[in-house]
């Protein structure tokens, strides 16, 4: 939810996450006051789903939220059980389930078709405008197969059953709508056109070949420039190292190119947590990631190179960012660890990334990092799906990532925050060096 309204701010995510936590009790609440509307006797039921809605009202508006449905249902039920009291002939209350159903349903398609969806009571009018849609849609839908249902099935007992069958389907589909999917055309692409340039998910031998072709290149004028003139630099022993690398972790990569036209200009990496190897970081730089696992997934991001003529070009770098943020936030990875020259780190911070060590390393003389001086970062990026960090390119970046992606890892991390899952402070654990080179 970090991206589909310019008037989200970092101050609405503890509001944002309340919310999210309220849908889900709100869910429950539904189900808890059908059930008992169905199965509890009849003196009682419409009292205790009153009971249910009642409380469901007063912790929305504790939190800021006024739901049109939790009002309409907490009125519906009062009414219900003054009538209980004073009517006392109960035949009557049969059809109280239909009717509640279409009340519901009229509601929620009239909010619809006011473009106002009924669920955006709970995210400030933000969040993205198809998952709000759809849920309307399969609501308003469900009410009405419901409505008809416990009206034209009664007396037989599938008047109960069906209709309570098909609000259970409902939550099940809330639940894999916010949470696991709407589809792939709502997901991550691995292909997007940001100004002239075009950026692509490496998926082909030929794309890893030129993936491979390109970052050596980009690291070979770099490397240079730092390295001075008296050491020549070799691309194809950049290309060749990387190779091996990769080959020994074969599949825990996920590589991006960015191409001008036809040309392809740049690149950058997304390395995958190996279950015996772990992150190429860690070996790198001789820490242990272990803490930031407790927090939940790690990825690696690497591998960044531009052809120089492109150095300057701002919308590059950060599509660039972009391919590797939104493939980690579809994994649900908490921290994203890399590995800079020291000359980078300033171009890392602006994004977030922090040193996670006092001070840079020096790279082995007989790698390509030519005994060049490194230094370890991490990006929380849950802190930032969170709205709990902010700085100008990191923003930038954040509001061009796939909004679908993002506000079904916000709601994950605020589900997370029920169960008081928060995050330790990683201590990372420098390794010794045998024990390094026996994960080798």
């Amino acid at each position: 939810m970090t991206q589909v309204s310019d008037d989200t701010t970092f101050n609405d995510g503890p509001f944002l996450r309340a919310a999210t936590r309220l849908m889900l009790i709100g869910l429950a609440v539904m189900v808890l006051a059908l059930m008992s509307l169905y199965f509890a006797p009849m003196e009682l039921a419409p009292f205790v789903s009153l009971g249910l809605y009642a409380m469901l009202f007063v912790l929305e508006r504790r939190h800021g939220v006024l739901s049109p449905v939790t009002a309409l249902m907490t009125g519906f039920y009062a009414i219900l059980s003054g009538a209980r009291l004073y009517a006392p002939d109960i035949a009557w209350s049969a059809y109280a389930a239909p009717a509640v159903y279409f009340l519901l349903a009229a509601l929620v398609w009239g909010l619809l078709l006011a473009k106002r969806p009924f669920t955006m009571v709970y995210s400030r009018g933000v969040g993205y405008a198809p998952l709000h849609s759809y849920m309307s849609i399969m609501w308003g839908s469900l009410h009405v197969l419901a409505g008809c249902a416990a009206l034209f099935l009664m007396p037989n007992l599938a008047f109960l059953i069906v209709p309570m069958g098909l609000m259970i389907a409902g939550a099940i589909g809330t639940l894999v709508l916010n949470f696991v999917t709407m589809g792939p055309a709502h997901g991550r692409q691995k292909i997007h056109q940001m100004g002239k340039f075009t950026f692509r998910q490496v998926q082909t031998p030929a794309e890893h070949d030129l993936f491979y072709a390109t970052i050596a290149e980009a690291y070979r004028a770099d490397l240079q420039r730092a390295a001075g003139p008296r050491r020549k630099i070799d691309k194809t022993q950049i290309e060749a190292e990387h190779r091996a690398s990769d080959a020994k972790r074969d599949g825990h990569s996920m590589p991006f190119l960015v191409f001008d036209g036809d040309k392809a200009v740049g690149g950058i990496c997304m390395f995958l947590d190996h279950k015996t190897l772990g992150l190429p970081v860690e070996h790198e730089a001789q820490f242990s990631a272990d803490d930031y696992r407790k927090r939940g997934g790690v990825v690696e991001m690497g591998r960044l190179g531009v052809m120089q003529r492109y150095r300057l070009e701002r919308g590059l770098l950060t599509g660039l960012f972009k391919c590797v943020i939104e493939a980690a936030a579809e994994q649900r990875v908490h921290t994203i660890l890399n590995d800079s020259f020291t000359w980078q780190i300033k171009l890392y911070s602006k994004i977030g990334f922090a040193p996670i060590t006092d001070a840079p390393y020096a790279c082995e003389d007989s790698s390509t990092g030519y005994g060049l001086s490194a230094q370890p970062l991490a990006l929380d990026l849950a802190r930032m799906v969170r709205l709990d960090q902010q700085n100008t390119t990191g923003s930038e970046v954040r509001d061009m990532l796939n909004d679908y992606v993002i506000e079904r890892f916000f709601k994950l991390l605020a589900v997370q925050e029920i169960f008081h899952l928060r995050p330790v402070e990683p201590q990372p654990k420098p390794y010794a060096h045998e024990v390094v080179h026996a994960a080798e």
